[in-house]
C-alpha cells in the first residue's frame, strides 16, 4: 500500500486498519488450520500423534539431523503379551492399559521428542540428536518405568512388561529415514524371540548393559 507524503499518522492508521485486521484474520486462520491437521493426526485411544505425523515427523527430523551433523535415533517398542490383558480382563482394559502405556512413554520423553502410536500397542520414539548410548540409556529407563509401572484395571491393578528396539543413523554414515525405523524394528523383534522384557540395538554389537 502506497500513501501520500502529506498524510497525518491518524490517517494512515484508518486506511491500514482494515489490511492490518484482514492480516490479523490470516494469521487466526492459519493457526486454525494447523491446530485441526495436528488433530487430524492423533490417536484416538491415546491422545499421541498417530502413525502418519510420525513418518512425517521423521522425515523433518532425519533432514534436520543431516543438515547439522547431528545423530537421529528411534526406538521401537511394544507390550509383552497384551493378549494376555485382553482375554483375562476383556479388551476395554486392554484398551486402558495401551493408553496407560503411552502416557508412560510421553512422560519419559523430551519436550521435543516425538513419542507416536505405530498401531496396535507398538510405539515409536524419535529422538533428534541423540546417538546409540544415550538412545540405548533412554530405552532402558523406559523399560524400567513400564516394568514398575501399576496400571489401573477395571477390578484390580495391572502390570505388564515391555521389549524395546533401538537404532540409530549416525553423520557421515548412510542416512535412510526407513531404514532407522526398520533397523529398530529389527531390534524389537529380536528382542521378542530372545525372551522379550529387554532392550535391544541393530545392528547388533553391543548390549544394554554397555551402553
Amino acid at each position: 500500500m502506497v500513501f501520500a507524503a502529506d498524510l497525518s499518522e491518524e490517517e494512515i492508521l484508518d486506511r491500514a486498519q482494515p489490511l492490518l485486521a484482514y492480516g490479523e484474520m490470516y494469521r487466526e486462520a492459519v493457526l486454525a488450520g494447523r491446530e485441526l491437521s495436528d488433530l487430524a493426526m492423533r490417536d484416538e485411544l491415546t491422545g499421541l500423534p498417530d502413525r502418519r505425523r510420525f513418518f512425517l515427523d521423521l522425515q523433518r527430523s532425519a533432514e534436520t539431523a543431516r543438515r547439522i551433523g547431528r545423530p537421529l535415533s528411534c526406538i521401537v517398542t511394544d507390550i509383552d503379551d497384551l493378549r494376555r490383558v485382553n482375554e483375562a480382563h476383556g479388551q476395554a482394559v486392554g484398551d486402558s492399559v495401551v493408553r496407560q502405556f503411552g502416557g508412560v512413554l510421553s512422560r519419559i520423553k523430551r519436550s521435543y521428542d516425538t513419542v507416536a502410536r505405530l498401531g496396535g500397542d507398538e510405539f515409536g520414539w524419535l529422538l533428534l540428536g541423540v546417538g546409540r548410548d544415550e538412545a540405548l540409556r533412554a530405552a532402558e529407563r523406559a523399560h524400567r518405568r513400564i516394568s514398575e509401572s501399576v496400571f489401573d484395571g477395571t477390578h484390580e491393578p495391572i502390570r505388564v512388561t515391555a521389549t524395546f528396539g533401538v537404532a540409530s543413523l549416525s553423520p557421515g554414515g548412510e542416512w535412510n529415514a526407513q531404514a532407522l525405523v526398520e533397523n529398530a524394528d529389527r531390534a524389537l523383534y529380536w528382542g521378542k524371540e530372545s525372551g522379550k522384557n529387554m532392550v535391544r540395538f541393530y545392528p547388533p554389537g553391543q548390549e544394554v548393559a554397555d551402553a
